[in-house]
């Protein structure tokens, strides 16, 4: 006799990456190309979290960027942005550097956002080492073939 046994599964869907942490942060780097050093970048903050956070400036870098950040917590489901600026006095350069928050959140999750003042390249994006291109043909030989065994049994 077949037993039938009947399963009931319910989950909540994720609608991107980072909807699983406190906030999302837009955008995730920050440019400022030589025509734009005077520019001030809006970077967004936004809560997905269920409780309220309240960013804190924990790391930036005085007499290169300016960070201002929002006042107060910021509540699920609303945003609040950052701005970011170069510092006047910093000598025309290029520079790399960044800027960290932290959260007020049981994780104390901290997001660490990258700063690029000046013109550089775009990255080039190069495939992983471990890929390669497979024969198209079933036929094909395999680009690996075994060695011979010597007749004494060592290879």
């Amino acid at each position: 006799m077949a037993t039938e046994l009947r399963l009931k599964l319910s989950a909540k869907a994720v609608a991107n990456f980072d909807s699983t942490s406190p906030l999302q942060v837009a955008p995730s780097k920050v440019s400022f190309p030589s025509d734009k050093r005077t520019d001030r970048i809006k970077v967004v903050l936004k809560n997905v979290s269920a409780e309220p956070v309240h960013p804190t400036l924990i790391s930036d870098h005085p007499g290169v960027i300016l960070v201002e950040m929002p006042d107060g917590e910021i509540m699920p489901g609303a945003s609040q942005t950052i701005t970011v600026a170069v510092d006047p006095n910093l000598a025309d350069q290029k520079k790399k550097t960044s800027f960290t928050i932290a959260m007020s959140d049981v994780q104390n999750t901290h997001y660490t956002i990258p700063v690029e003042i000046g013109d550089y390249p775009p990255p080039v994006v190069k495939p992983p080492a471990h890929t390669s291109i497979q024969p198209t043909k079933q036929d094909a030989k395999p680009s690996i073939r075994p060695t011979e065994t010597k007749k004494d049994g060592g290879s």
